[in-house]
């Protein structure tokens, strides 16, 4: 079995695919998603993405929660530009979930934001703004209640609450008991069947890592 955490609109095809927002909880419920799109409760690309979810059967899953999977029933892992907008110890608990569930010598393969990479842009650029701007880290501004009820209906705050480079990344999935952890250039894996997973996805801003348990 191979599951895509926090797939988003980019499942991969013949995978389980999993995310976690108030658009996958609605696409269950068609009449009230209407009722709040009609309300302007839910805005144009939350209407689309619960429509996408339905028809592309993508499941709910808490990564902050403990899966509903056995311990060692999972081949392979593969989560993309998924775990940054975790908690810092969310995300430690997302990546001992992964190891648990994960069969002996299951591969989790990370796709994220490349701190490293952000960091190099800003010191050719001088921009701090542009820098602040580009971690996606501030909270959004609420004014009332209406922007409150829309904050909670589009799933809390969803930018970055961490960012990681390789190295922290490797440090991180060691840490939780992954062998062999490595910093990949696009394109590469130690999967053995990857015909369907993108190797390349988001490659301009992002670093590639994968830890075997």
């Amino acid at each position: 079995m191979k599951i895509n955490i926090g797939c988003g609109m980019t499942p991969t095809k013949n995978w389980k695919n999993y995310d976690y927002s108030t658009s996958i909880k609605l696409s269950k419920y068609p009449i009230i998603s209407n009722l709040l799109f009609k309300l302007r409760l839910i805005n144009d690309e939350q209407k689309n993405f619960i429509n996408y979810s339905l028809k592309n059967k993508i499941e709910l899953l808490d990564a902050t929660k403990t899966f509903p999977f056995k311990d060692e029933s999972i081949d392979v892992i593969y989560s993309s530009h998924m775990m940054e907008h975790l908690h810092r110890d969310d995300a430690v608990n997302f990546i001992k979930e992964c190891y648990r569930v994960l069969h002996p010598k299951g591969i989790l393969r990370l796709v994220m934001p490349d701190l490293r990479k952000n960091i190099e842009s800003y010191l050719k650029s001088n921009d701090a703004d542009k820098f602040i701007e580009d971690l996606l880290i501030q909270p959004p501004k609420t004014k009332n209640i209406s922007d409150l009820t829309k904050l909670y209906l589009s799933g809390g705050f969803r930018d970055h609450q961490w960012m990681y480079d390789g190295k922290s990344l490797i440090k991180l999935l060691s840490s939780c008991g992954f062998k062999n952890v490595i910093a990949l250039p696009p394109g590469k894996t130690n999967l053995t069947d990857e015909k369907d997973l993108n190797l390349y996805e988001r490659e301009d801003d992002s670093v590639f890592v994968e830890g075997i348990k």
